[in-house]
């Protein structure tokens, strides 16, 4: 049995120029967040809208959602260590279980503060201020959600992607909160209240959904179309699926690692393997960007 390992240059500068990326991004998204939420306070100390307090409570959760994040990406950058081995982009993946727990937080007291306000009502005031607010939040978080998500997707990083749905949600939610002072203005204060309510169910589905992404890399699971479109590709390289016994791909962070055991013929040169592996990486990176190492066990 005969072990070849490459990884191409031009993959760990990508993978350094992805990280400085989403660290610039949690940057630009934090100060964003800040500002938004900040502007968003104020008008909730003199309103008393439980459907901005929901909004703003999960601008701040968003905000610091990027901090684990951002030392996730400082820490990418570091190289490997003699304990660490494969470096820390395992790191990343933790930080999207941290996410998806401050989300999950958020949800649990606008839950809670909704179901006070049922129980002991409380007038609305200043509705007008109200409705700004909702604006700016809605811009606010627009604005952070396409950065995030444009960012995210480049890097193909799950925890980014999850901050920027995060974010989405957010610029929806404001909207909701847009509707709910209509509604309040109309004459119908308890439709506040039930927007608040309807948002901690929001929140909770975005946990859901981005917490069964971030799980599967954690349990180092791929899309099986990665397995097929690399199964295709060793075809066109004149690989029978016959000599292919394993396709082992993982994440980890941002980063792509694949590992192939393939059946060679008595007759294959061991000296060929390597140029094979070269080839093959190259051919990858096309479809694969984020693939940083290739690992080729022959039988």
């Amino acid at each position: 049995m005969f072990f070849h390992r490459a990884a191409h240059p031009s993959a760990d500068t990508t993978a350094v120029v992805a990280s400085a990326a989403g660290t610039r991004t949690l940057l630009y998204s934090l100060v964003i967040l800040i500002v938004t939420g900040g502007i968003q306070i104020i008008i909730v100390y003199v309103s008393g809208s439980l459907a901005l307090f929901a909004d703003t409570l999960h601008n701040f959760s968003d905000a610091l959602t990027s901090i684990p994040l951002w030392i996730a990406f400082r820490l990418a950058l570091l190289p490997p260590t003699r304990r660490f081995t494969l470096g820390y982009g395992r790191f990343e993946d933790l930080a999207g279980v941290l996410i998806l727990l401050i989300i999950l937080f958020s949800a649990g007291v606008c839950t809670y503060e909704s179901i006070m306000r049922l129980l002991y009502p409380q007038p609305i005031t200043h509705l007008g201020w109200v409705v700004l607010a909702a604006i700016v939040g809605f811009l606010g978080n627009e604005w952070v959600a396409r950065i995030r998500l444009k960012t995210g997707r480049e890097m193909n990083s799950a925890a980014l992607i999850a901050d920027g749905q995060h974010a989405r949600i957010d610029a929806w939610t404001s909207l909701a909160v847009l509707g709910s002072s209509l509604g309040v203005i109309l004459g119908f204060p308890i439709i506040d209240t039930v927007v608040g309510l309807g948002m901690s169910a929001m929140i909770l589905y975005i946990v859901w959904e981005s917490g069964k992404s971030i799980l599967l890399q954690l349990l180092d699971g791929v899309d099986p179309k990665v397995v097929d479109q690399i199964l295709r590709i060793l075809a066109e390289s004149h690989i029978s699926p016959k000599a292919v016994h394993d396709v082992r791909v993982r994440w980890v962070g941002h980063v792509m690692q694949a590992e192939l055991h393939i059946h060679f013929p008595p007759t294959e040169s061991i000296g060929e393997i390597p140029k094979l592996q070269h080839r093959l990486l190259h051919r990858f990176q096309e479809d694969f960007p984020s693939l940083k190492s290739l690992s080729i066990v022959a039988i």
